[in-house]
């Protein structure tokens, strides 16, 4: 669940033409002080569950500023907000801690069920609720604009710093319920979990449909992807694969999941320049 959270948080700002790589560390971080809170601080779960997601989305909104307002490029900013939230992450937690509370969060998250969904289903669905109110505002349609061509964008009128701002903080929120997702899971404080999340939800938005270059793709085809990625490790050991060739066997595949959709991308492309100059 947390790399499907992390690569829905990413499709916001990939479809913008950008990239963030702190979605990871912040994903750690809010993993972090959440244990932090409940255990050194004695705060009631809920309330430092929420914290957590707050600080999700307080770096969220600091990448979406670095970018919109000081104009950095996205790729050098997350990466250093990616070195500030994991060294944070680190020092609150050097090494994973137990706690019997969040031993009962664990317990929730993965034995019991609502209204027939299980648990963990729930933060997908809230940031899949956050997902379908900003494709139904205006700023939906300009995000695709702002990936399509943001000098475009701009010319038009478009609020660039906005609609970046938001890409980035919905990020923020998406990797801070991904950090959640992380405390049901391992029920512990993992500092340094979160950097290894990164390149396989970046990897589920690819084979999901994303283009990286912006412009394109929806939100369940990253949460495709992270199924795919999730489900191929089982499937390369079911196959009884020499062990010495499995991690080859399913990177190749990945590989070749991400290469993929490129081609047809690009097919299709060279197709529509050839019928325009057939008129």
């Amino acid at each position: 669940m947390p790399i499907i959270l992390i690569a829905l948080g990413l499709t916001a700002v990939i479809i913008c033409g950008m990239i963030d790589l702190s979605a990871g560390t912040i994903a750690a971080l809010v993993n972090c002080v959440s244990i932090y809170l409940i255990r050194k601080m004695g705060m009631d779960v809920t309330v430092a569950l929420l914290v957590g997601v707050f600080t999700g989305l307080l770096f969220g909104v600091l990448n979406g500023i670095l970018v919109s307002i000081f104009r950095l490029n996205a790729l050098i900013a997350t990466f250093a907000t990616a070195w500030i939230t994991g060294g944070l992450a680190l020092w609150i937690y050097p090494d994973p801690s137990n706690f019997e509370r969040v031993g009962d969060l664990a317990r929730i998250y993965g034995k019991e069920s609502y209204l027939g969904v299980p648990a963990p289903f729930y933060l997908l669905i809230l940031a899949l609720i956050v997902w379908y109110l900003i494709m139904k505002s205006s700023l939906g349609p300009q995000m695709y604009a702002m990936g399509g061509d943001v000098k475009k964008a701009f010319i038009t009128g478009l609020n660039i710093k906005k609609i970046t701002i938001l890409s980035f903080t919905f990020s923020g929120f998406c990797a801070g319920l991904a950090g959640i997702a992380m405390i049901g899971v391992f029920g512990v404080g993992m500092a340094g979990q979160g950097m290894t999340y990164l390149l396989p939800a970046i990897a589920a938005c690819v084979i999901g449909g994303l283009s990286l270059s912006g412009g394109f793709g929806e939100c369940f085809g990253p949460i495709f992807g992270a199924f795919f990625l999730a489900f191929l490790t089982p499937l390369v050991l079911a196959v009884d694969i020499d062990p010495y060739f499995q991690e080859i066997t399913k990177h190749s595949i990945v590989f070749g999941g991400i290469v993929l959709p490129s081609l047809i991308r690009f097919i299709i492309r060279r197709k529509d320049l050839h019928s325009n100059d057939a008129y």
